[in-house]
């Protein structure tokens, strides 16, 4: 239950921020549009970025 509640105020505290976009369904047009940047997994997005010479930062799960 504690971990729960952390987690959630995580969330909370993410999606609030101005800087961020989380996506909940949003159309990748808009993203690509409003976005400066990516950051997360390699994907069609972060494809899409790289194409438009936008930076792109992969995150990489091998860091500990």
């Amino acid at each position: 239950p504690q971990m729960v509640k952390e987690y959630c105020a995580l969330v909370k505290e993410v999606e609030e921020s101005p800087n961020i976009i989380v996506d909940r369904g949003l159309k990748q047009e808009y993203v690509l549009q409003i976005g400066d940047a990516y950051y997360g997994d390699k994907n069609e997005i972060s494809k899409h970025f790289k194409d438009m010479g936008k930076p792109v930062m992969i995150e990489d799960y091998t860091i500990v």
